[in-house]
């Protein structure tokens, strides 16, 4: 038996049994086949059948409501309790002119045919669950017993079909630690200026899936580096670039890659930052006299820039992860002392969140620096784990470091007989980095005095209540 051990949704299997009714083929295929073979829970079940897709909708129909989505391709979907399942027509498709999109599609009654259209090997399986019968036309059950990613037929021409292939090549390796086959790696590297025409959506999308995976990117980043200098042509000045610093064992690409693979987290946002951290360091290398060795002075802002232009002209994010990546990388050079004042005023200024992501990056940084003499003898060692400790003792004390957490308001201003105006957020910071730096109590009566003494001028009780 090929899947004991496979839990396939009931739904699956009622869709695929009312297939059969016609005296159809019906399969599942692609992805999921591959992951139930490497006992993967799949994410989706794609199923492929002979039948075309207004008869299948007209079977479909009998027991689900059903959606032509992508019929001109030979594909509607099924909805059983919320969830959509695929069912695509056995089909051929002609030359790819637009580079994603074939020119035409004809729907065909082999499965084998079906298959060869397909990108790799182990994405070309159909497995036929009534039967418990496996249809591999192309070694795909073999080579992800041996660890291979292979293209399906000619590689050359199955990137020139789809220039996203070739991200999706890297991912497949990545994730599931396989070794990329010689001509599969040829026509990838061969064909890397084809993801020029893939869209910002999808890249963004592969690298997202790249970078959240949860394995690490070293290897097959730096075996396919002008893959990656393709993907981002403003990372190409800082591969080989080495950085001629006794803190640094690799050069930039390489730290680049060592640091986003230490960040221990599967946030888009902060592996983003990680990879393009340091981007800006080829324009601001410069030798340091007084150092004796080259150093990369105001690198973080010029890196911030670049950052910028890589996220607007190669990538689609949201707003907030633009943001996100773009803070990250314009203070992953700054240092904060451990002291509650210093840490409040960060937490006050940026928040929780990105004080958190922060020490994610600075100590993932931090890790990939040589320290010739012991960090302890370094002024600028980053203390994160002191800095994260302080952090968690603010919030488990529910410390003040925001307006909203003063125990005085605006309100309160106004009912001591102050005309509301702008000076209103004046006398309120004034009294949060008095509470921040020890001035006075977050209360009430504390911040009362603090007011009549320090920024008022005036007897509280004088005023006109």
């Amino acid at each position: 038996m090929y899947m004991d051990n496979v839990n396939i949704p009931q739904p699956v299997i009622d869709i695929l049994e009312l297939l059969h009714t016609k005296s159809s083929k019906a399969y599942l295929v692609g992805g999921c086949v591959r992951d139930m073979f490497m006992h993967l829970e799949p994410h989706d079940y794609d199923i492929c059948s002979d039948l075309t897709p207004d008869i299948a909708m007209k079977v479909l129909s009998t027991k689900y409501p059903v959606i032509p989505k992508g019929i001109e391709y030979g594909t509607v979907v099924a909805l059983v309790d919320g969830t959509e399942y695929e069912v695509t027509t056995f089909r051929g498709e002609t030359d790819y002119s637009d580079g994603r999109h074939p020119d035409s599609v004809k729907f065909v009654s082999n499965i084998e045919y079906d298959l060869a259209r397909l990108d790799f090997t182990i994405n070309a399986m159909a497995y036929d669950v009534s039967e418990d019968k496996l249809i591999d036309p192309f070694g795909g059950l073999m080579d992800l017993e041996n660890g291979i990613l292979r293209a399906v037929g000619n590689a050359n021409e199955r990137f020139q079909e789809d220039g996203l292939r070739i991200m999706r090549a890297l991912r497949f390796a990545i994730k599931y630690n396989l070794t990329i086959e010689p001509e599969t790696k040829e026509a990838i590297i061969r064909n890397r200026n084809m993801l020029q025409q893939v869209s910002k959506e999808r890249i963004t999308s592969e690298f997202q899936k790249i970078l959240t995976c949860g394995q690490p990117i070293r290897k097959t980043f730096l075996e396919f580096t002008p893959v990656i200098a393709a993907a981002i042509p403003e990372i190409e000045p800082c591969i080989g670039l080495d950085q001629e610093n006794p803190y640094h064992k690799h050069d930039v690409y390489e730290h680049m890659i060592a640091v986003t693979d230490l960040c221990d987290t599967d946030s888009f946002a902060i592996k983003m930052a990680a990879l393009l951290h340091d981007i800006g360091k080829p324009t601001t290398k410069a030798y340091n006299s007084k150092k004796g060795h080259y150093s990369f002075d105001g690198h973080p802002e010029v890196s911030e820039q670049i950052a910028a232009e890589v996220l607007a002209n190669d990538f689609r994010c949201t707003a907030k992860e633009t943001e996100q990546i773009r803070l990250l990388i314009k203070f992953h050079d700054t240092q904060i002392t451990p002291t509650e004042p210093c840490v409040k005023r960060w937490l006050n200024r940026y928040g929780v969140d990105f004080l958190s992501d922060w020490l994610i990056l600075k100590q993932a940084d931090r890790d990939d620096h040589v320290y010739p003499n012991g960090p302890e003898n370094v002024s600028w060692y980053p203390k994160t784990e002191d800095i994260k400790q302080v952090m968690n003792t603010v919030l488990e004390q529910q410390s003040a470091f925001s307006l909203k957490d003063l125990a005085i308001n605006g309100n309160d201003l106004i009912n001591l007989g102050l005309k509301p105006g702008p000076e209103f957020s004046e006398y309120l910071q004034s009294c949060l980095d008095a509470v921040i730096d020890g001035v006075c109590e977050n209360t009430y009566e504390s911040l009362l005095t603090f007011l009549e003494d320090s920024v008022l001028n005036i007897e509280i009780d004088d005023l006109e209540l």
